[in-house]
């Protein structure tokens, strides 16, 4: 009897031990992914850590951070938002810890004090109107990624993909968009050089209704006198 509920109680313990193990945080499924981050994340900042709660009121495997941003670079997913108020403001950021045994390897978030970095945050509970609500990492696994030339340069192919989720607010020091592509103005330009000019020609030595010295005789017209004339000369040579 006692033998059996250890089992049951064995069994309980594994099955809802599995579901931890195998649970993934919100994010990207690869870690430290810009691309499908910077894609789908609520907004993309670049963000400098003023303080954390760590090793105070929290531990280091679960803390809060506060950070400062610097540039807006995107709002992307279905709550797109404009960053309104988030320059210049200290926010307050939960979801760092490291290591989390829900990620990859345990990798998680950190959050040093001083560190410069884009970050991939999410509102995650509104306090009230007019006040900045509590925000939290959208990839808790992994956290910031280096304000690098790279990461920056995905960041400028993700908003040239999704102009939509563009905001580019404050200090981005983001890569030049590519230029527009030429294949329209090509196209415009092979046109008009192979469409004939309706201008007229202006030869001296008539009036017009101007009154002016000259004539003015179409293009068109040249160019059928001339296919005439071609004509005539053929006629003449096979007649």
């Amino acid at each position: 009897m006692h033998f059996s509920t250890a089992l049951t109680t064995v069994a309980a313990l594994v099955a809802s031990a599995v579901p931890a193990l195998a649970q993934t945080p919100a994010g990207c499924p690869v870690v430290g992914d810009v691309n499908c981050l910077a894609s789908t994340a609520q907004y993309t900042v670049l963000a400098t850590v003023i303080s954390n709660n760590a090793n105070t009121t929290a531990t280091p495997a679960n803390y809060n951070a506060t950070i400062s941003i610097s540039c807006v670079y995107t709002s992307a997913g279905a709550n797109q938002g404009k960053g309104t108020g988030m320059i210049g403001s200290d926010l307050t950021v939960t979801g760092f810890g490291n290591p989390k045994a829900a990620c990859p390897s345990g990798v998680g978030a950190d959050a040093i004090v001083g560190s410069t970095g884009i970050m991939f945050i999410s509102v995650g509970q509104s306090v009230g109107p007019n006040v900045l609500p509590f925000y939290t990492l959208f990839n808790p696994c992994g956290g910031a990624v280096a304000n690098s030339t790279a990461n920056l340069q995905t960041i400028r192919n993700v908003i040239t993909a999704n102009p939509t989720d563009s905001i580019v607010m404050g200090t981005c020091a983001l890569p030049p968009a590519p230029p527009a592509s030429s294949s329209a103005s090509s196209a415009g330009a092979a046109t008009a050089a192979a469409s004939p000019s309706t201008v007229p020609l202006t030869l001296p030595g008539a009036s017009t209704g101007s009154g002016a010295g000259s004539v003015e005789i179409s293009q068109y017209t040249i160019l059928s006198l001339s296919a005439l004339g071609l004509v005539g000369v053929l006629t003449a040579a096979f007649a």
